[in-house]
Parts: C-alpha cells; sequence; structure tokens
C-alpha cells in the first residue's frame, strides 16, 4: 500500500522518528491507525449511549415523565448558578 501525506504530515512523521519514539515512519502510521481505529469505536459505543438515553426519555415522555419547558428551565438555572465562579 502506497500513501500519500501532505508535506505537514511528512515533516510530523519524521519529527516522531527523529524524537526517538518511533523507529520508522511506518510505525508512526500503523500507531495512527491503530489510534483511529480505537477512536472511531468509541464513537460508535457513544452513538449507541445516546440512542439508548433518547430511547430512555421518549418512553418517559410516553408515560407522562415529563416536566414543563418552564421547570427544565428553572432546574437549568439552578445549575448553572451552582457552577459559576464566585
Amino acid at each position: 500500500m502506497n500513501i500519500s501525506l501532505t508535506p505537514e504530515l511528512e515533516e510530523f512523521v519524521a519529527d516522531m522518528v527523529r524524537s526517538g519514539h518511533y523507529i520508522t515512519a511506518s510505525e508512526v502510521v500503523c500507531h495512527a491507525v491503530r489510534l483511529l481505529e480505537e477512536l472511531e469505536g468509541d464513537y460508535e459505543e457513544w452513538g449507541r449511549y445516546v440512542r439508548r438515553k433518547i430511547e430512555r426519555g421518549l418512553e418517559q415522555v410516553d408515560a407522562g415523565q415529563c416536566i414543563s419547558l418552564e421547570e427544565l428551565e428553572e432546574r437549568i438555572a439552578k445549575r448553572r448558578e451552582k457552577y459559576r465562579k464566585p
């Protein structure tokens, strides 16, 4: 496989090798791809989490377990005050 990098990325890879963190440019690229793979997995997991939260919220609305917009705004304002710096 051949890949092309921008001059800036080529320089970054070269810097990583020069720093001694990696022995070859291939190691740098492999590590970057592994990190990207991990990040993609994290995004998928986050997406499943968000979908579960949305589904639970919709179930609560359907069951009548919700509050008015005004009450929500009051709760948010109280939390903001709690975390505001003096």
